[in-house]
């Protein structure tokens, strides 16, 4: 049985805020999980990950922060059960470099390495879209795969 519950936070047992946002117990083990719209956070109290989560600790749309939070990705990663081990990734919307310029915009596509996980190849990964420069100029457009 699941119970959606509203919370202020679910925190490291090291007393730092990890999560804020609507949860859910899960399970026989009642372990509680993100559900629905929520921030979860770094150990440092930077934001993580931003949006709309899938009943586990990955957001199904959103946004995703680099550590240092300048933003990540913004967009839709893939959704549904996971029977794979690994990270959710990325399916359509906007990559940015670390240093903050937008790096690609548009679908992707994912290969699985030998033990089913998700690997992300840099430019092998992007499917139907535009990837720039740091400088904001467009270095390449794709077109399923082919640049």
């Amino acid at each position: 049985m699941n119970d959606a519950v509203k919370l202020t936070g679910i925190y490291h047992p090291s007393s730092e805020l990890l999560y804020e946002g609507s949860a859910m117990f899960e399970g026989s083990t009642r372990e509680l999980i993100p559900s629905e719209q929520g921030i979860k956070y770094f150990k440092n109290s930077n934001k993580h990950m931003e949006g709309h989560f899938g009943n586990d600790w990955f957001i199904e749309y959103g946004t995703e922060y680099y550590e240092d939070e300048n933003i990540k990705f913004i967009g839709e990663y893939n959704r549904g059960p996971r029977t794979y081990y690994g990270p959710k990734y990325f399916v359509s919307g906007k990559l940015f470099y670390k240093s903050g310029g937008l790096w690609y915009e548009g679908s992707f596509h994912f290969k699985r390495s030998p033990t089913g996980y998700p690997l992300f190849e840099k430019q092998k990964s992007f499917m139907d879209g535009i990837e720039y420069y740091t400088d904001g100029n467009i270095k390449q457009r794709f077109k399923s795969g082919i640049t």
